[in-house]
């Protein structure tokens, strides 16, 4: 049964029904059920995947933002801290 909306409010106790979201199980619980398996959603094609820059010699460094350089308006370093907001989402400061 649909609710009655009247002036942008429900009448009566009646709950909506559209609106929700899907149930989509989080990749924490599937890697617990089975970790040898993950989701077709959660698999992007080669052609979308990133590609691997020159941010650091060894990727599994967490990159480093030199901020006395950032202020100085230093390119490369601007440049580093575009890569690292967009491939890994966090980076580290020093300020000297």
């Amino acid at each position: 049964m649909d609710p009655k909306v009247e002036n942008g409010a429900m009448q009566g106790d009646e709950v909506p029904t559209w609106g929700k979201s899907l149930p989509v199980p989080s990749v924490q619980e599937m890697v617990r059920k089975d970790h040898q398996f993950l989701s077709e959603r959660y698999i992007q094609e080669h052609k979308d995947r990133a590609v691997a820059t020159n941010l650091s010699p060894t990727t599994s460094e967490i990159p480093i933002i030199n901020f006395s350089l950032l202020i100085n308006g230093d390119k490369d370093e601007r440049r580093k801290l575009d890569t690292a907001c967009k491939e890994w989402g966090f980076f580290q400061v020093k300020t000297n």
